[in-house]
């Protein structure tokens, strides 16, 4: 599964309720720096973008193939296509850190 939404989610619910998780996942090694970033529009490293959108596309592929809902699978490639397109969106840096 393509992690990025789901920690950008954990940091809005932990912001909205707990300021000590909020502040810890801000100051976590691997997602602090990413998460900081994002907030302040800081944006993403080519290599970032390049490393979520290809994780996002093997997850959603993966899953595509492993279900026999036609709706689901519909709804997972809407997902992803509109991740792909923020992702996109998100302002380009030479380098995130």
């Amino acid at each position: 599964m393509p992690t990025t939404i789901f920690v950008i989610l954990a940091a809005y619910f932990f912001a909205k309720g707990s300021k000590k998780f909020h502040d810890w996942l801000l100051r976590n090694k691997v997602f602090g720096t990413y998460l900081s970033n994002y907030r302040d529009g800081k944006g993403m490293s080519v290599g970032s973008k390049i490393f979520s959108i290809s994780f996002l596309w093997v997850g959603i592929i993966f899953s595509v193939v492993m279900l026999e809902i036609t709706w689901l699978k519909i709804a997972l490639l809407a997902v992803a296509i509109a991740v792909t397109i923020h992702i996109y969106k998100i302002k380009t840096t030479p380098k995130v850190g």
